[in-house]
């Protein structure tokens, strides 16, 4: 290999990238940004360069330099200053050894995986197919790691050169250590953490820790561009507040601007990496999860408005993935190619977690190794002979543009046999340009499967059928846009509409498109598509109304519109985004990529939509286009020009075209236009206003996270100083009580000490703000007249807190008795009040006293006492009913007295298991119907618990927990 010429000094490569930068932007017609071009100029603000622009100017930098850049030099690289900088600092590094390029590159990167990461059939292949198949995906990763723990389940590329084997023993090892590190810092099961991590390993091990320990992951996207850090902190701090996110695990490099948005989540209790999160003694057994348990809380990209929280069960995650592995064939030697990023559905659930059930090898790489040289796509799938691969329509798009001949020479496609297209809508164009350019290197057109799903359906909804070619479908433009029917267009008619055919619904799932009225249509008649089937969402989370708008009889409407041809879908655009003018429906897409098409205007950053105008009784059509250009005459042109072609291409000119600076028109984290928030944005004339500078967002989010901050602690000082006077008022209350209950032990009279201590728990919480609600008192007392209150009579209730006791001394108006734990009478103040008001002492310790203890309590109901049992028996500080034991439900069968539910709400928030400052609440307290029983079978037992249950849940204000939800009883409750 040649030498290189002497390294040039820093001006000099600083002139070099001046001068490649002025030649670039005179090719791309911004002159007018010439008079930006210095050193300190920002290449996105100043330049007008966004990251397709970038990647090309890093192309040509290393050509030029003949060296190889990192590949975070796309994302840190802000200024021309940072570009001369990178050249520098990477001829330096690399020293005087050229870096090879093309195919001699890849195939040292490569050379040692191809033999790793070969398919190698599992032996229990069949076994995840069959009917038996493991419900949940984290029986399947321990299925793999029982039975295989060597074998490689990711290669992950790791920076330049290395590949990290992730093997299935080492990824639940990992994962139990995160699960173990979780449950040491309190969380129960249920629990929101969520995962702002890379593509990575610790994403894997965190993301499967998450589930080993009971909890339910929130992935979120990391930030990746500095100039936009307020919006994405913004945004973040929505999300995070809907879903009750209780941890937040990051990486180091983001782990302060994480900590900034601490104190706007009001749920958030600690921000940590991943490394701080591992315990060194990991859980040795991993909390179990059914098929009905949430497993996911997936946010979508909003597209059309605020991300939703889309909430998933394990049940529908293995359903989605199932359906799809039938409908590809899925086959023991398949392998699968992904750089897709982790916290979107497509790269999640229809990459990873799919190979993860089925064993399947995975390659990954990062959505920033994809960015920077697309080209790495392909090679893996080249040396890892990869057959399913799936990306979104641009990634095709950037393979067929950018990818230089040289980059894929020696490539071989010939393995892959299904493209997945999809995630945003499909060109036809764009397939047929990637066909027809990889053609020669083995691709076939018959490959390709454009796809179509949703985050409400897991991932997937339909399939076209395998080994055929895309279909296009040719309709008649005025038709659809007039009457909404998908006619077939002439063979030469050029103003035709063309759509891409997504297959049918996979197994057992169903679609149906629909009128506005909800009627079904017909063939080739647009409208409305919904669907159902096992993998459809629960629901938004945190969001009853968006989610009730969602369901319509039992089927999702997917908020896209389509029509069906020959059984098959054709998806026309978003209902949302459709623009009615004059009585035609306009397709956003198509107005947008004609108004991309003119020269100046930036591809991929324009925006259709439609705006209400009360004086025509229709709507005005907006297009909002980024353009270089600052000359005013140049605006004006281009602006007409996009007038002119539109009216062209659909027969009607917009009513306005707004031209505004690169990096304006707002879009997701996967790059979809958001009409809905560009609508907003224009009607609020924020388009045109300059972005804050970086130091300024900064600011303004320190600023509102010290102003957070200080709320918290407000709260907190507050929550503090209220829970030491409600104990200064116990006691004050407890205490002449007390000594009242001792200086009466002469003459005891147990019922007249009930009165008392009826009476000490009403003032007590009445002092301290407490004093609950009660209602369904009507069913005992009509005008202060308790004699309709039975006598015998069992109360029982839900047990959640220290302070149950007082709360039902102070609601309940008549006399009755506790049943306490035979330790309580020995603690201090507490015992005094128990042995005067000679409550029933049971010995929970003791299985000897259980005949006498029941006893006991059968002879007080005989005497026609009313007595007070807790069914749970216990408490802890997880929210929900523990499972019932049968004990009150045996005493009121076989002595027939009636049950009267008691349902205590709220009063777990007040005091708290492991809290010992109570805290301020609206208490309430439910008497319910009396429940009679009717013999003394095993049956009628079951029945009055199923109905005290019921009674329970329906007032209480939480759901049911099973014995493994519920946690270790508390000794001491």
């Amino acid at each position: 290999m040649e030498p290189q010429s002497p390294l040039p000094d820093s001006p000099e490569i600083q002139s070099q990238v001046q001068a490649l930068l002025r030649q670039f932007l005179i090719e791309l017609g911004s002159r007018r940004s010439l008079s930006n071009l210095k050193p300190e100029a920002s290449l996105e603000r100043d330049l007008g360069l966004g990251s397709l622009e970038r990647l090309e100017i890093l192309s040509r930098l290393e050509k030029r330099f003949e060296i190889r850049f990192p590949d975070d030099i796309l994302a840190q690289a802000e200024t021309v200053d940072d570009l001369a900088s990178a050249v520098a600092n990477t001829r330096h590094e690399y020293g005087q050894t050229q870096i090879p390029f093309g195919p001699v590159e890849f195939a040292a990167r490569h050379s040692g995986i191809e033999s790793a990461i070969q398919p190698v059939v599992p032996p229990q292949f069949g076994f995840f197919c069959g009917e038996s198949a493991p419900a949940t995906l984290i029986d399947a990763l321990q299925v793999h790691a029982r039975q295989e723990p060597q074998r490689i389940h990711v290669n992950l590329q790791k920076g330049e050169w290395e590949h990290q084997k992730v093997r299935y023993g080492n990824l639940y090892e990992g994962g139990l250590a995160i699960a173990g590190g979780l449950l040491d810092r309190g969380l129960n099961r249920g629990d929101k953490v969520a995962l702002m991590l890379p593509t990575g390993e610790e994403f894997l091990h965190t993301f499967l820790g998450v589930w080993l320990a009971g909890c339910v992951p929130v992935p979120i996207y990391p930030p990746f561009r500095a100039d936009r850090i307020e919006e994405y902190a913004v945004r973040q701090t929505s999300i995070l507040n809907n879903a009750g996110v209780r941890l937040l695990i990051t990486f180091r490099e983001v782990e302060r601007l994480a900590r900034l948005l601490r104190p706007r989540v009001s749920s958030l209790s600690d921000v940590l990496t991943k490394e701080a999160l591992c315990s060194s003694q990991p859980s040795l057994t991993a909390q179990a999860a059914a098929p009905e348990d949430i497993a996911l809380i997936q946010y979508t990209s909003g597209s059309t408005g605020n991300p939703k929280g889309v909430v998933l069960t394990h049940a529908n995650l293995v359903s989605n993935i199932r359906s799809i592995a039938e409908v590809i064939c899925l086959t023991p030697s398949d392998a699968g190619v992904s750089w897709l990023p982790l916290y979107h559905d497509m790269g999640l659930i229809g990459s990873w977690l799919f190979c993860l059930y089925f064993g399947t090898p995975l390659t990954l790489l990062s959505p920033l190794e994809f960015l920077s040289r697309p080209e790495r796509w392909l090679w893996a799938i080249h040396y890892t002979r990869a057959t399913l691969s799936a990306a979104p329509n641009f990634a095709y798009d950037l393979c067929t543009n950018k990818i230089a001949p040289e980059s894929v020479e020696g490539l071989d496609l010939s393995c892959w046999r299904a493209a997945l297209n999809g995630a945003e809508p499909v060109s036809p164009m764009t397939l047929m340009r990637f066909a027809n350019r990889f053609l020669p290197y083995g691709f076939r057109q018959e490959c390709f499967l454009p796809v179509y799903g949703m985050a409400e359906c897991a991932v997937a909804l339909t399939f076209p059928p395998l080994g055929r070619s895309p279909r296009v479908d040719s309709v008649n433009r005025g038709a659809l846009a007039s009457a909404g029917r998908a006619l077939p267009s002439e063979d030469r008619d050029a103003n035709a509409l063309q759509f891409v055919s997504v297959g049918v619904p996979i197994p057992g799932h169903q679609i149906r498109i629909v009128e506005e009225s909800g009627r079904e249509v017909g063939e080739r008649r647009q409208g409305h598509i919904h669907f159902r089937g096992p993998s459809m969402m629960q629901g938004y989370y945190g969001n009853p109304e968006t989610t009730l708008l969602a369901f319509c009889d039992g089927w999702i409407d997917s908020g896209d519109l389509g029509y069906q041809a020959e059984g098959e879908l054709f998806v026309t655009g978003r209902s949302k985004d459709i623009i009615i003018k004059g009585g035609r429906n306009l397709y956003p897409q198509e107005i947008e990529e004609v108004a991309a098409s003119i020269p100046g205007i930036r591809r991929g950053c324009v925006a259709a939509f439609g705006i209400a105008d009360s004086k025509s009784g229709t709507e005005r059509l907006v297009i909002v286009a980024e353009t270089r250009e600052t000359d005013r005459e140049t605006r004006d042109r281009l602006a007409s020009e996009i007038s002119t072609f539109v009216d062209i291409n659909l027969g009607l000119p917009p009513d306005i075209v707004e031209l505004v600076a690169p990096h304006t028109v707002p879009k997701t984290s996967s790059g979809k236009i958001q009409r809905d928030t560009c609508r907003k944005l224009y009607l609020q004339g924020s388009l045109k206003r300059p972005r804050r500078p970086l130091w300024i967002q900064i600011l303004r989010i320190t600023t509102a996270s010290v102003s957070g901050r200080a709320r918290w602690l407000t709260r907190a000082i507050g929550q503090f100083v209220y829970g030491c006077i409600a104990w200064c008022v116990l006691v004050l209350v407890w205490i002449p009580y007390g000594g009242l209950l001792q200086v009466s032990r002469r003459a005891p009279n147990p019922s007249k000490n009930r009165r008392r201590f009826r009476r000490a728990c009403r003032m007590a919480l009445r002092l301290a703000g407490l004093l609950p609600r009660v209602e369904g008192l009507n069913h005992f007392f009509q005008a202060g007249n308790q004699s309709q209150v039975p006598q015998p009579l069992l109360l029982v209730s839900n047990h959640s807190s220290y302070a149950d006791p007082l709360v039902l001394g102070a609601a309940i108006p008549f006399d009755f008795l506790f049943t306490v734990k035979s330790e309580a009478a020995r603690w201090p103040l507490v015992g005094i009040f128990i042995r005067a008001c000679d409550y029933l002492l049971i010995h929970r310790a003791s299985p000897m006293h259980v005949t006498s203890d029941f006893q006991q309590i059968v002879e007080a109901l005989r005497r026609g006492s009313r007595v007070h049992l807790f069914p749970e028996a216990t408490f802890t500080r997880a929210r929900g009913l523990r499972p019932f034991q049968m004990g009150a439900f045996r005493l009121a069968a076989e002595t027939g007295c009636p049950i009267l539910p008691v349902t205590l709400r709220v009063v777990r928030e007040v005091l708290r298991d492991g809290f010992w400052l109570p805290k301020k609440r609206p208490l309430s307290v439910v008497l319910g119907p009396l429940l009679w029983p009717q013999g003394n079978s095993v049956e009628e037992q079951v029945r009055l618990r199923e109905a005290v249950r019921a009674e329970f849940i329906k007032h209480c204000g939480e759901g049911s927990l099973d014995l493994i939800q519920a946690g270790p009883p508390n000794p001491k409750g």
